[in-house]
């Protein structure tokens, strides 16, 4: 939808909360998010970086046992996490979610290690979970902010090699 943002709380939880985990006692944080939200899409301050990095083009490597993520921005990968990303391994009619490691990583892309999928990929998720990381230590983050990349779902289009898959957000 145009004209509208998303603040992405993700790595706010606060199990300790006396309001309870979804109401995070760092309001400062969130505010500072839609502060930037406000500015680049109200005021239209269209070099201000206000959300975290999106994927924007996959690449399914079969033979290498990689599926390769280019994001929209850079990337900083704070910590590696081999349970945050899952793909959706199918086979016989039947499909089931299995977590991957990230196997490489620069600063505008990265790889996971696909080889425990032994049907067909079809489809991908990051963060995809209740309480995907601990206050502020997602795996995933624009470098020159606070910004964590937000949870989502992409499907692998086609699975003919070097193919390039479109993110569904």
């Amino acid at each position: 939808m145009p004209n509208t943002f998303m603040a992405v709380a993700m790595d706010l939880g606060d199990r300790n909360s006396p309001f309870g985990s979804v109401h995070p006692r760092d309001k400062q944080t969130v505010a500072y998010r839609l502060h930037l939200g406000a500015r680049a899409v109200a005021y239209g301050e269209k070099q201000l970086i206000f959300q975290g990095p999106l994927p924007e083009k996959i690449e399914l490597l079969a033979d290498k046992g990689l599926l390769n993520i280019r994001y929209s921005q850079q990337i900083q990968v704070q910590r590696q996490d081999d349970k945050i990303f899952e793909i959706s391994c199918c086979d016989d009619h039947q499909c089931k979610w299995l977590p991957v490691p990230m196997n490489t990583f620069s600063t505008q892309s990265l790889a996971l290690n696909i080889s425990s999928c032994q049907g067909t990929l079809v489809a991908f998720r990051y963060a995809w979970t209740t309480w995907p990381c601990e206050y502020k230590q997602c795996p995933l983050y624009h470098p020159s902010s606070t910004l964590p990349a937000p949870p989502f779902t992409a499907f692998i289009t086609n699975q003919m090699p070097g193919h390039h898959s479109k993110v569904a957000q």
